[in-house]
């Protein structure tokens, strides 16, 4: 349907590659029916002049005939644009009663100048085609961080294969409510993924879980209501290492949400239902006597405590977060 010829002595590998992507995607829009050879010459005298030839277009041969020399390979393939909707129009028989056609033809035919018009639109279809072709990039790139996330998910879910489950126990009456958070990811805007921070979030009752975020892009821009599942994630965390100010909760009002760590009045009022009054003898703690007393005391227990919970905290948030962005990403 399409053929090439090169007849110029500048290197034009590079756009006759772009323009072996650009004509089917020409052919696609207009539906021409005829094929159509394109020849790429020089004429440096032709070069010279600021109102010089770019291209032509002859009906007789079907052929399409565009000068190289000093210019950007986009202004080529602006210039094939243009003459691929004379192509058309010469197969639709729009020149078929057309005369011999004078320098001025723009000026002095109507219907030439209506087929000017249409030819100009071509300019758009190179727009519409660089356009496509940067969103098919961002689908590559969005495809290949997907893939690079498997495999670092996969990798440490095989390398932490033998640890044990945290005791569901621990986990309600110590840590809960607890919930998966994102800090940073991609936002996919105008065509291109977007990075931010999340600076807010909602709180869905019904599904115990975070569904929508506030962004901040990197150039100050905010982006309100971006669900969850839209956002290309890379950071996040669970809840007990990390605060939000506030938190939007669904269908109803709070003043305050946090995502942090538990404070020490919460956990010494913890200790105080775990150990009660007084010393306690005996290897009640794995690490008794911290404090150069030879008794095991209360305190030293309440360390204790605490050093346990924070290793079992650390495996249950690893768990967590394995399994929530297996459930996003390895699907």
């Amino acid at each position: 349907m399409h053929g090439i010829k090169v007849k110029t002595r500048d290197d034009v590998g590079r756009l006759v590659s772009i323009m072996r992507q650009f004509m089917p995607f020409l052919h696609s829009r207009l539906g021409y029916d005829q094929p159509v050879t394109v020849k790429l010459v020089s004429d440096l005298e032709n070069a010279e002049n600021p109102l010089g030839k770019t291209a032509y277009y002859s009906p007789d041969k079907m052929e399409i005939v565009l000068f190289t020399d000093k210019r950007h390979p986009k202004d080529i393939l602006r210039s094939l644009a243009h003459e691929m909707v004379h192509h058309t129009q010469n197969c639709r028989g729009e020149f078929d009663n057309v005369g011999n056609l004078g320098k001025y033809y723009a000026q002095e035919d109507d219907h030439m100048r209506k087929m000017e018009e249409e030819a100009y639109k071509g300019t758009m279809l190179l727009r519409d085609f660089e356009d496509n072709l940067r969103m098919e990039e961002n689908k590559m790139n969005e495809s290949k961080i997907r893939d690079a996330v498997r495999t670092a998910i996969n990798k440490v879910l095989s390398e932490n294969a033998q640890v044990e489950p945290v005791e569901e126990e621990l986990e309600e009456s110590v840590f809960a409510p607890n919930h998966y958070c994102i800090h940073h990811g991609g936002v996919q805007m105008e065509g291109e993924i977007k990075l931010g921070k999340a600076i807010n979030h909602n709180w869905n009752e019904s599904q115990q879980r975070v569904t929508e975020y506030d962004m901040e892009l990197e150039d100050g821009t905010i982006v309100e209501g971006v669900k969850a599942e839209d956002i290309l994630v890379t950071e996040a965390s669970l809840a007990s290492e990390h605060m939000h100010s506030v938190a939007k909760r669904d269908k109803e009002d709070v003043d305050e949400a946090h995502c942090g760590k538990r404070d020490d009045d919460s956990l010494e009022e913890e200790l105080e239902e775990e150990l009660g009054d007084g010393e306690i003898d005996g290897d009640d703690s794995v690490k008794g006597g911290m404090d150069k007393n030879p008794k095991v005391t209360r305190m030293d227990v309440a360390a204790d405590v605490k050093a346990r919970k924070k290793e079992n905290l650390k495996e249950w948030k690893n768990n967590e977060l394995f399994d929530t962005l297996i459930e996003k990403w390895c699907k």
